[in-house]
């Protein structure tokens, strides 16, 4: 027997839900796949999240910082608590949904890191704009 199962979630904070449990990881990454071809918002994807079998949860952190794409300047920054066994990408930027002019970096290692991970991908979104990538 399988010391992992592999739990298909979705949302965030409040909306967090567990949807099915699979003992099988590539069964949950076939299922989430077909669940994420409906064309779903970068907030409302799901994912395969690997929970470990009779182990001890450990406190995560994750460090979020809002820079303006615009002129680079940090907006704001916040760090919380992640789901122990969360699987969430050590770093990672993204545009903002809801704000146009606003880049998330997030990393679970560092604000330092979240930091490098919105500034590259402003870095990249105005190379885009201008033609160069």
């Amino acid at each position: 027997m399988s010391d992992m199962v592999y739990v298909i979630v979705s949302g965030h904070y409040s909306d967090f839900q567990v949807h099915a449990a699979y003992t099988a990881k590539p069964r949950a990454e076939e299922v989430v796949s077909r669940l994420n071809g409906f064309g779903l918002g970068v907030y409302d994807r799901f994912w395969v999240q690997e929970v470990p079998l009779d182990t001890e949860p450990r406190p995560r952190k994750r460090h979020t910082v809002f820079i303006a794409l615009s002129d680079g300047e940090e907006i704001d920054r916040f760090c919380y608590r992640l789901d122990p066994w969360s699987n969430e990408p050590s770093v990672r930027g993204i545009e903002d949904e809801d704000d146009n002019d606003t880049v998330v970096g997030e990393s679970t290692r560092s604000y330092d890191d979240a930091l490098k991970a919105a500034q590259d991908r402003r870095t990249r979104i105005l190379a885009r704009r201008e033609g160069v990538a």
